[in-house]
């Protein structure tokens, strides 16, 4: 049997390659003499730039940035096998997880320290970009990352705004005129798994400012702060990038890079494409996949979901491990042999993510001890 394991992350407890080892164990637990594969993927937020290394062979260049508090702080980027490519991840920089729970506000915390890392790779002689997006602490619109780039934003009174999601509104004057010359000659591809525009009902704020801990004033104060930023960003460069989908992925950082000349596309099929995704899974015998909560959204962009969908193409039996089931995660019956969360017994969220490994292992043996004794009947 050879079983192909191809899971996300699961945030705040495993990371995609961490799931993988897991559901190895399980897998090789069930049946010994199995042909296991284990492919770690992302879909442009957390853990992109080591499945994106992992697959290119590629190497991480450590750096000292600034953390969404605007605190010192080490990360690194990625650059591929080629040399050539680098890779920045936001979630590295200004990801929810790196947070504690009472840190978590928007109207606080900034993208300068991404800008920051993107600034020290222009520096390092890298033109060619890939930007993952997702998972991130900020709702800023980007005022920190353009900020960090050199474009200066000013107030009514001509004082320097501080790059914080709290001051959107009051920014009155956007300078791009110091903005990082070499920028004009970049390639930048930025991989998400959301097309939100910037503004509205469906935009960064409203659909993803709870998550980060915004209160519903805060999120008013916020969407109303997007509205005047992103006016004035539009009227300085004569674009119009806050409708366009994906602007407003990770808090608008998706309209700050469609204003450098950015080109989005799915983070998902980007990582499938580079590690050859369909003709593993054509190989294999049963495949694996999970991701810390399934619901209808993973149909629509996200990685496992898109496993599933290549899975079913092929006539390969698939299987769903999630942290969690949310509103209706039946939709994916299309595309899954079986889909089950991992939990073993009512506990809390808290109480669960310590246990996650261990869960994923017993479930991934669950399944792959089930499907050997159906097969062979």
């Amino acid at each position: 049997m050879r079983i192909v394991i191809a899971p996300d992350s699961f945030k705040s407890a495993c990371s995609a390659v961490l799931v993988a080892r897991a559901m190895a164990r399980g897998c090789q637990a069930a049946f010994p003499d199995a042909q296991i594969l284990e492919l770690p993927l992302a879909d442009g937020g957390e853990g992109t730039q080591d499945a994106l290394l992992a697959a290119t062979h590629g190497c991480a260049v450590p750096l000292a940035l600034l953390d969404a508090h605007l605190r010192p702080f080490k990360s690194s980027f990625g650059v591929l096998g080629d040399k050539k490519t680098a890779v920045l991840e936001l979630a590295r920089v200004c990801g929810l997880p790196l947070l504690a729970e009472a840190e978590k506000d928007p109207l606080e915390t900034s993208t300068f320290g991404f800008g920051i890392m993107m600034r020290e790779a222009l520096r390092k002689g890298y033109q060619r970009f890939l930007v993952g997006l997702g998972g991130s602490s900020t709702n800023d619109g980007g005022l920190g990352f353009l900020t960090a780039l050199g474009a200066l934003f000013f107030d009514e009174r001509g004082n320097a705004v501080e790059p914080r999601g709290k001051n959107l509104q009051k920014v009155a004057v956007a300078d791009f005129t110091e903005l990082d010359p070499i920028l004009k000659h970049v390639s930048i591809t930025v991989l998400s798994d959301v097309d939100n525009p910037l503004l509205g009902t469906r935009g960064a704020t409203r659909v993803y400012g709870l998550q980060k801990g915004a209160t519903q004033d805060a999120i008013e104060q916020l969407e109303a702060g997007m509205e005047n930023f992103s006016e004035i960003v539009e009227k300085a460069l004569d674009g119009t990038w806050s409708k366009m989908p994906g602007a407003g992925a990770a808090g608008g950082m998706g309209f700050a890079l469609l204003a450098l000349g950015a080109r989005l596309t799915s983070g998902a099929k980007y990582l499938a494409d580079v590690v050859a995704l369909r003709e593993t899974i054509q190989t294999a015998d049963v495949v694996l996949t999970g991701e810390g909560q399934s619901d209808a959204q993973t149909a629509y962009g996200k990685l496992p979901g898109l496993v599933g969908a290549i899975a079913a193409e092929c006539g390969v039996p698939a299987f769903l491990l999630s942290g969690s089931l949310g509103a209706g995660y039946e939709v994916l019956y299309d595309r899954f042999a079986g889909i089950r969360s991992i939990q073993q017994r009512p506990l809390s969220l808290e109480d669960c993510l310590p246990h996650t490994a261990a869960f994923l292992e017993a479930a991934a043996f669950d399944i792959i001890h089930a499907h050997h004794h159906a097969v062979k009947r």
